[in-house]
């Protein structure tokens, strides 16, 4: 088992996201930024583009092609499915026209409440207080190769994350279990960064 640290400093260390990267249109604007996390990388990114048009296009391709690597990346650790780096500039494609048709449609408005359905409230992470540490876990479940991933995120009262990890685990045997392990994994997380106060 070996802990994935997929949106951290290594990010873009990676061979196969260093070739989805060097591959894609919006290279040129991001090819100075690949040694950085991705968070800096994010806030480097609208900085530089704020003289740019079609700022919105390349932020929306941006993420168009995180979220098509990190579906690749799933695949990869849940399936053991391999792709290349056109298939994911050709799937970042896909997800960036699929959303530009829905954004510019002008009857997106939210649907009319008739009184038959309340209003969903979609969740929303609270914050703990500036003295503690809050964490989240969770799991996901390959019922087919029994196997799974739990992944645990630590954050401050800034919802700053703090620390994260995620474990595959091989011979699971429900999604109770796989969260279990992710909860196991979150305690373990908590004793390496000697948290004190700590709540879920």
């Amino acid at each position: 088992m070996q802990s994935l640290g997929i949106f951290g400093t290594s990010f873009f260390n990676c061979p196969f996201t260093e070739a989805v990267w060097v591959g894609s249109e919006i290279n040129s604007w991001t090819v100075h930024l690949l040694t950085l996390p991705v968070r800096s990388f994010w806030f480097s990114l609208v900085n530089s583009l704020k003289e740019e048009t079609n700022r919105a296009d390349i932020l929306l391709k941006t993420v168009a092609i995180f979220w098509a690597i990190w579906k690749t990346l799933n695949t990869l650790i849940f399936r053991e499915v391999d792709n290349n780096p056109l298939e994911v500039l050709q799937a970042a494609s896909g997800y960036h026209l699929n959303f530009s048709s829905l954004n510019s449609r002008t009857a997106l408005q939210a649907p009319v409440n008739n009184g038959s359905i309340p209003n969903a409230t979609p969740p929303r992470w609270s914050p703990p207080q500036a003295t503690e540490l809050k964490f989240n876990f969770d799991g996901a479940f390959v019922k087919d190769s029994r196997t799974g991933t739990g992944a645990c995120v630590v954050r401050n009262h800034q919802g700053r994350a703090v620390s994260s990890c995620a474990k595959r685990f091989d011979n699971v045997s429900s999604p109770a279990m796989i969260e279990a392990l992710a909860l196991r994994e979150g305690i373990l997380l908590a004793r390496r960064l000697q948290v004190p106060n700590l709540i879920t």
